[in-house]
């Protein structure tokens, strides 16, 4: 999970499936807060999501981080940024601010 901006991110909501069967939902992934950086968020079996890591300092091999159809994995993402702007994923590519005219963030 990457978060660009020189800010926090907040209540963030990921929302997935599994990469081979369409109908078989993961549990959501919610934060209430996300620093500026790259993360990783690996699987636990009792919980679902562990601790948020910090990439650089994950002691694991991550040049595999998704099988499958990884592009379809992910089915939204939304989080609202330092100025209180709700904002979403749209296509697994572009954010869009949620209740606006529907501008695409640069």
């Amino acid at each position: 999970m990457v978060n660009g901006s020189d800010a926090p991110i907040f209540k963030i909501c990921v929302k997935s499936q599994k990469a081979n069967n369409k109908k078989n939902l993961n549990r959501d992934l919610e934060l209430a807060v996300l620093p500026p950086g790259k993360f990783v968020i690996c699987a636990h079996p009792e919980y679902m999501w562990g601790p948020v890591i910090e990439q650089e300092t994950a002691r694991m091999r991550l040049n595999i981080m998704t099988k499958g159809n990884a592009g379809e994995m992910i089915t939204h993402v939304s989080f609202v940024d330092a100025a209180s702007r709700k904002w979403e994923l749209v296509r697994g590519r572009e954010l869009r601010s949620v209740g606006s005219s529907g501008g695409v963030a640069q």
